[in-house]
């Protein structure tokens, strides 16, 4: 009897049909993102769980009582001062759904199952939901398109009139129902500066001094390719440690000088030109302690000036860069066990008996006010 040849190609096809792949089951999952502000949101007691009524509301503390000068005998004036606004955001929603049909159900079982489909629909949800809350942190809640949106920072930056030689575009939008126009409120500011920050506003400000309304709910808008820099260059990314270090200053004295340290999250391909820019000037020196030793998550590879942190964050938009202290922005939510609310898993009899899940959120961002508040951008 001949012997029949036995050739690797065909004890390949034999091993293919008899040899069950090794299979890992844990899945690996490439859809996380790198956010620092909303990781610092969620921490430190900012979020407010359980909140109610109509909108979120609160008051907004503009200027003091008027100070006049005492003469002998003098008869005295007695006036009550209006020394608050009121600041309104409406109630917003989001939602998320999940199915899973129960023919799927079935066929998704027992050890031929690599993942277990129906034991990760919740937990899907809720990353899908806190990945959205994450890019709506810095949108706008306020543009024609996203009127049924969080008000996130964006809403009230809106800038007016700016110049290639500017250092600050004018504020000129509004946030929570108030004007972040300059002197929306009244007030005066001063005006000796040869050269004003920006033509359009006429004062020194957010240099010199002046009254507390006269700025009470606007933002410092800085131009990072301003022609005054001092520099050389119209370059955002190289202009932008001095834009930064120019920030802290502003704030700080427009502020409280017992204000926290405050928090700068730039895109990262400003936060790498940043780094490039400063790495043949000095050496970046990093704290003692790194935030992660304190328990903050994400803060691993920040650049600090002068105590102020700066983060790289993947939603933040590009060119762009915002300087605030996590002490003037909570997140308020209606539901009382926290940001999200589940339903579900549900069978429902109008789908064939399919299961069914939902994530609900339903609150707003808030931040005090947009003074305190500064961006980094090259408007012009």
């Amino acid at each position: 009897m001949a012997d029949i040849p036995l050739h690797i190609t065909d004890l390949a096809k034999e091993l293919q049909v008899t040899t069950i792949p090794k299979w890992l089951k844990k899945v690996e999952d490439q859809t996380l993102r790198g956010s620092y502000f909303f990781n610092r949101l969620l921490q430190g007691g900012r979020v407010l769980k359980g909140e109610s009524g109509p909108e979120l509301i609160w008051p907004l503390k503009v200027r003091n009582p008027e100070v006049r000068p005492l003469q002998n005998h003098m008869n005295l004036e007695y006036a009550p001062t209006e020394k608050h606004i009121q600041m309104r955001l409406p109630w917003r929603g989001y939602e998320a759904t999940e199915s899973m049909s129960m023919l799927d159900q079935e066929i998704n079982k027992g050890p031929q199952a690599i993942v277990k489909l129906i034991n990760s629909k919740a937990n899907d949800l809720r990353n899908a939901m806190q990945q959205n809350l994450q890019g709506e942190c810095y949108k706008s809640g306020s543009t024609a398109n996203r009127t049924d949106r969080f008000h996130g920072l964006e809403t009230g930056l809106a800038e007016g009139t700016v110049t290639s030689a500017d250092r600050i575009a004018a504020p000129n939008g509004s946030y929570a129902q108030q004007s972040t126009v300059l002197q929306a409120n009244g007030g005066f500011w001063s005006n000796d500066m040869g050269t004003p920050n920006n033509v359009s506003i006429s004062t020194d400000w957010p240099d010199g001094s002046g009254d507390t309304d006269y700025d009470c709910n606007s933002p410092i808008l800085i131009n990072t390719s301003s022609t005054n820099w001092g520099t050389g260059s119209t370059d955002h990314r190289v202009n932008l440690f001095r834009a930064i270090s120019q920030a802290q200053i502003w704030l700080k004295l427009l502020g409280s000088q017992n204000a926290p340290k405050g928090l700068c999250v730039i895109d990262g391909w400003s936060f790498q030109g940043l780094r490039e820019n400063q790495e043949a000037k000095m050496r970046l020196q990093q704290p003692a302690r790194s935030s992660t030793d304190i328990g903050l998550v994400g803060s691993d590879g920040a650049v600090y000036l002068d105590g102020l942190e700066i983060q790289p964050d993947f939603w933040c938009p590009h060119s762009t860069g915002y300087i605030f202290s996590m002490d003037r922005v909570s997140l308020h939510s209606l539901f009382s066990e926290g940001v999200f609310r589940s339903k579900g898993p549900v069978e429902l009899a109008t789908m064939a008996f399919s299961t069914i899940w939902a994530l609900f959120v339903y609150g707003n961002i808030r931040f005090r006010g947009m003074k305190g508040f500064a961006k980094l951008y090259p408007y012009a």
